[in-house]
């Protein structure tokens, strides 16, 4: 989710992006947005490979 991240408490981004704030990259003309709330039920219905980050990014072989 490209919107996800936090106005306010980098430390509750769970996608482990660094820096204050969460994942909010100068390049990125995000405004106000969802404010990151959409990938709390999708981080809880969705299991993903232990090799990742859970669902915010992970690679497996094909």
């Amino acid at each position: 989710n490209h919107e996800y991240d936090h106005v306010l408490g980098g430390d509750k981004d769970p996608s482990g992006a660094p820096g204050p704030g969460g994942f909010r990259p100068e390049w990125g003309n995000y405004a106000y947005d969802s404010g990151g709330e959409c990938a709390v039920p999708m981080v809880h219905r969705f299991h993903s490979p232990s090799n990742g980050n859970s669902l915010f990014w992970y690679s497996f072989d094909v």
